[in-house]
C-alpha cells in the first residue's frame, strides 16, 4: 500500500507542475523512498497542497491552453482532470 501512495505522491508533482507549465518541484521519489506513514503523510500533503494552488491558479484562458503531456499535446485543465481521475483510480 505504500508504494502506491508514495505513486500517487509522485504524480501529483508531476501532473500538476505540467498543467500550471511549471517545472516540477519534486525531485524525490516517494513511491521507492516514502516508507513510514509519516513520510507517505508528507509526501501525499506536500502533493495535494501543491495541486490545490495549481487548481486555485487555473483560469478559463489557462485551462485552454495547450501543454505538453507525456509528449501530448493537451489542453492544461485536461491534465488536471487526468490527475483527479488518476487520485481515484488508485486510491479510490
Amino acid at each position: 500500500m505504500g508504494q502506491i501512495l508514495g505513486h500517487i505522491a509522485g504524480a501529483q508533482y508531476t501532473f500538476c507542475s505540467v498543467a500550471a507549465g511549471e517545472a516540477n518541484p519534486n525531485s524525490d521519489n516517494f513511491e521507492m523512498t516514502a516508507t513510514t506513514k509519516a513520510q507517505l503523510i508528507a509526501a501525499l500533503n506536500g502533493g495535494f497542497e501543491y495541486c490545490t494552488g495549481v487548481y486555485a491558479g487555473m483560469t478559463d484562458a489557462k485551462g485552454a491552453g495547450s501543454v505538453s503531456f507525456f509528449g501530448t499535446p493537451m489542453a492544461a485543465s485536461a491534465v488536471l482532470a487526468f490527475n483527479s481521475a488518476h487520485n481515484y483510480e488508485h486510491y479510490g
